[in-house]
C-alpha cells in the first residue's frame, strides 16, 4: 500500500516581514542515509508535470516551497495510484522509497510556479531512473 511505504512530516512555516523559513531536512529523519546524496529543486510552470519516474534504488524526500500542486504516486508493481495535494502554505516532507512511481502536477488556477526542495540520498545514476507515465 503506497499510503503505509510513504511519511508525511509536518514541517514548521517561520514567517515575518522579510519572508519565510522552512526546514526541509532537519537530519532527524528516520530514513536519512550515514552519508550526504544531493540537494536540488524542481520547478513546475502552471500547466506542467514533472517527474513521470520511479527509482530502483534512491530514495527521496520532497517539499514544496512556493505554490501548490499534486504529487501523484504510483505502486509500479500493484498499479494502485494515490495523490497528494501539497502546498508550500502547508509545508510537509513527504519521503518516496524506491519502486514508486512520482511526478509533480502544476494543476494552479493562479498560475503560479510549483517549486519544490528535493533531497536524494544517492548521486544522481540515469541507471536508477525509469520512465513511468504516473496514471
Amino acid at each position: 500500500m503506497i499510503a503505509q511505504s510513504i511519511r508525511i512530516l509536518p514541517r514548521r512555516l517561520v514567517a515575518d516581514a522579510r519572508g519565510t523559513f522552512i526546514k526541509c531536512i532537519d537530519g532527524l529523519e528516520s530514513d536519512l542515509p550515514a552519508r550526504a546524496g544531493e540537494v536540488y529543486m524542481v520547478r513546475a510552470f502552471a500547466g506542467q508535470r514533472r517527474g513521470d519516474h520511479y527509482h530502483l534504488q534512491a530514495r527521496e524526500w520532497f517539499t514544496v516551497i512556493v505554490g501548490e500542486g499534486v504529487l501523484a504516486l504510483q505502486d509500479v508493481v500493484s498499479g494502485e495510484r494515490h495523490d497528494l495535494r501539497l502546498s508550500a502554505a502547508h509545508p510537509e516532507t513527504i519521503f518516496i522509497p524506491p519502486g514508486l512511481a512520482h511526478v509533480f502536477v502544476n494543476d494552479s488556477s493562479a498560475r503560479e510556479d510549483l517549486i519544490v526542495v528535493a533531497y536524494t540520498d544517492r548521486l544522481y545514476d540515469p541507471a536508477d531512473t525509469v520512465p513511468h507515465v504516473v496514471r
